[in-house]
């Protein structure tokens, strides 16, 4: 198999990644929890923010419960959520965007660390407010609420309390957590669209 599509089979195809975002999630914790006196509560709170992500999306995507539900409910019956886009969703635009705010956090101003948090923070209300309507649970609620809230709110504590922190800092945050999932929406829409014009 190409070596570049055998990586891809074994994520995607196979639905493989939950389990390793688990794996991962769980190692880097530990890391972090080790390196914490080094790197003190501030950026331990701004790192923890991916880790935290990967778990959740164990919860999350684990046997593809929430694709699955997303399709019926969001989709009405259509695969709106491929596989694939599932899997660049959760590695481009929420790996990819906790990395680039822990980086901007470490060699710019920490305060870009508000990225990761409201992204944590933003996706944990979404869950929420989907709870509410369905009056159930979903995949990705308990670790939404269990650890998200508590620590993405706590990050986005600790950073409004240092000094040089501005209300732009938490715009920018507040502002990427929801246009990522404003994304989705509009994403899935379309697709929702085309697929009932092909039908």
């Amino acid at each position: 198999m190409n070596p570049i599509k055998k990586p891809w089979h074994w994520l995607v195809t196979d639905w493989q990644w939950p389990q390793a975002a688990l794996f991962s999630g769980i190692l880097t914790t530990l890391l972090l929890l080790g390196l914490l006196p080094k790197i003190g509560v501030l950026f331990f709170l701004i790192c923890i923010q991916l880790p935290i992500y990967l778990i959740h999306q164990f919860e999350e995507h684990y046997e593809n419960r929430f694709r699955n539900l997303f399709n019926q409910v969001i989709g009405q019956g259509f695969e709106v959520l491929t596989p694939g886009a599932a899997f660049i969703i959760n590695s481009v635009f929420v790996w990819g965007t906790d990395l680039v705010a822990i980086y901007l956090a470490v060699f710019i101003a920490p305060f870009f660390g508000l990225i990761a948090a409201y992204l944590s923070i933003t996706n944990a209300l979404v869950h929420l407010l989907q709870a509410i309507l369905l009056r159930s649970y979903n995949p990705g609620l308990a670790t939404g609420l269990l650890l998200f809230l508590p620590l993405g709110g706590w990050c986005a504590y600790e950073l409004n309390n240092t000094t040089g922190c501005t209300w732009e800092y938490h715009a920018l945050g507040l502002a990427i957590g929801i246009l990522i999932h404003v994304g989705i929406i509009t994403h899935v829409r379309l697709r929702l669209r085309k697929l009932k014009t092909a039908h």
